[in-house]
């Protein structure tokens, strides 16, 4: 057998013959002849290709090529980053601002809105308006009237028209209350809905331009800096702020800022969509802050920044642990207090004015998922996820040992309040509350109560009792009003605090927000 030129004589010395070392060299480099034409008819084994399965699909890819990724479609498409300034990203930039300054100049001013509902009115009679407390008269305008109104409007007015064009159109109409004309008893509207229509659509649309040019990224959500700025320079021009302190401008845009992203970022995402902002009734309430009594109103803003205020008693603007415990006069317990310091973001152990206001929040509107959020994590000690007896036990027991003093014949037991969050809460696990059974039972409020405040633990406990009382006070209006409030009465002052709680999104401002 030959083997790179060797026969099976050469492999081994010739006893009878000697071999010279001319002949060895000449053998030698014959079988290195040989073995590099050898290794040229060989292919070389790239180490990247995959054996068995892993060739087959490498062979496919490679031999489909050009045809494959032409027919798969791209899913993805990074946009530009915020703070870069390449020249694509300028000419981006300027698009949308040339973009956002045609639409503004295509909405109506003040004047024209006047002039628009004028013709309106002018176009209505008298007809009869059917309201849930019976018919009244009043203005309506009929189809026809609408119509010819509209004609007029756009032709009085073209470089409006393409917006009173989608406002004051049939399916406008037809979105609008009905009415009856008192002559023909056609089908009408109250001319009040239109006015009311024009304005709400002028002002949105506005707003919505106002907004968009805070968005850096053009993707229709605002980021809580870019919220902060839009704030920032809507504070100037509030008629609300103009008689504030200019001091205290600040506090009052981060209890506004925190609380809309409160009401529309429950989930913490860090980004609000500027729609939701626009069709929001908070952002509505905002506006007109110097008029609401809700959480953006400057009464409550003043309320919760002077009671910061007073707990400060060093002055250096953050609240320590000890300065906390002063809060709602001392009602708040030890180890709700503990875990706020835990969990929030703080400056030398301390609270700023940011993490107080997300504590007041989410004890001003309990029934929130954005509260049932942040009393969760607050509850979740160890990060389980759920929580259990045992770690409920550790908030609710000091709550209702300072509740005992109001109790004639000693506290709850703290087995029986455990059970009625239970009950209350119902919770898929016999053993556990998750965040999703807090939320599907839309009793987070009860969480707060029974362990957070005694305060509130006792509204919550006298609630029956307390809110037959105030009824039955409600029915003697005609006897006349003591003039001191006895000592026994003093749960009336937590049933007020318990109905200002549990009156959801829309509670008053108050003397404590808390």
């Amino acid at each position: 057998m030959e083997v790179f030129g060797l026969t099976n004589g050469d492999t081994g010395h010739d006893r009878s013959q000697g071999i010279t070392n001319e002949d060895m060299e000449a053998k030698l480099m014959n079988m290195a002849a040989r073995l590099r034409r050898h290794l040229a008819k060989v292919p070389e084994k790239d180490e990247d290709v995959l054996e068995g399965d892993g060739a087959v699909i490498h062979s496919y890819m490679t031999k489909a090529g050009t045809e494959a990724s032409a027919a798969i479609p791209r899913f993805f498409h990074k946009t530009a980053g915020r703070n870069r300034s390449d020249m694509q990203d300028l000419f981006r930039s300027l698009a949308r601002q040339t973009h956002l300054q045609q639409i503004h100049a295509s909405l109506p001013s003040e004047v024209v809105l006047e002039d628009v509902v004028l013709e309106i009115e002018a176009a209505g009679e008298e007809g009869r308006i059917r309201t849930p407390e019976g018919i009244v008269d009043g203005e309506v305008i009929d189809f026809e009237s609408y119509k010819v109104v509209s004609q007029i409007v756009e032709e009085r007015h073209v470089s409006c028209a393409p917006f009173f064009s989608t406002i004051l159109s049939p399916t406008s109409f037809a979105g609008l209350p009905a009415a009856r004309t008192s002559a023909t008893d056609a089908v009408a509207v109250p001319v009040a809905a239109v006015r009311e229509l024009v304005f709400f659509e002028a002002g949105a649309r506005q707003t919505r331009v106002d907004l968009s040019t805070y968005d850096g990224d053009g993707k229709g959500n605002l980021t809580e800096a870019e919220l902060d700025a839009y704030l920032e320079d809507l504070f100037h021009q509030l008629p609300a702020t103009t008689d504030l302190d200019q001091a205290f401008i600040p506090f009052l845009r981060c209890s506004a800022l925190r609380g809309l992203l409160f009401f529309l970022d429950p989930h913490c995402t860090g980004h609000v969509s500027i729609s939701d902002i626009v069709l929001s009734s908070h952002f509505r309430e905002l506006l007109t802050a110097d008029k609401g009594e809700g959480w953006f109103s400057t009464e409550s803003a003043v309320s919760l920044y002077s009671q910061y205020l007073r707990a400060d008693h060093d002055r250096d603007g953050l609240l320590s642990r000890r300065e906390a415990g002063t809060l709602e006069e001392g009602q708040l317990s030890k180890p709700f207090l503990d875990r706020v310091f835990a969990t929030a973001w703080t400056y030398g152990a301390k609270l700023d004015y940011r993490g107080y206001v997300d504590m007041c929040l989410a004890l001003s509107f309990p029934k929130h998922e954005a509260s049932a959020r942040y009393l969760f994590k607050l509850f979740d000690v160890n990060c389980m996820g759920y929580i259990d007896r045992s770690g409920l036990r550790r908030f609710v027991r000091p709550v209702v040992n300072a509740a005992a003093i109001s109790y004639v014949d000693g506290a709850p037991d703290i087995d029986s309040v455990l059970d009625e969050l239970w009950d209350v809460l119902r919770p898929s696990h016999p053993m556990r509350i998750c965040l999703h059974d807090i939320i599907s039972s839309k009793a987070s409020d009860v969480l707060a109560f029974l362990a957070c405040s005694a305060g509130l633990f006792i509204a919550y406990d006298q609630r029956e009792s307390t809110m037959g009382q105030m009824e039955e006070d409600s029915v003697m209006v005609d006897e006349p009003e003591p003039q001191g409030q006895p000592e026994g009465n003093r749960l009336l002052d937590l049933a007020a605090a318990f109905d200002s709680f549990s009156g959801g999104s829309g509670g008053r401002a108050r003397e404590s927000p808390i």
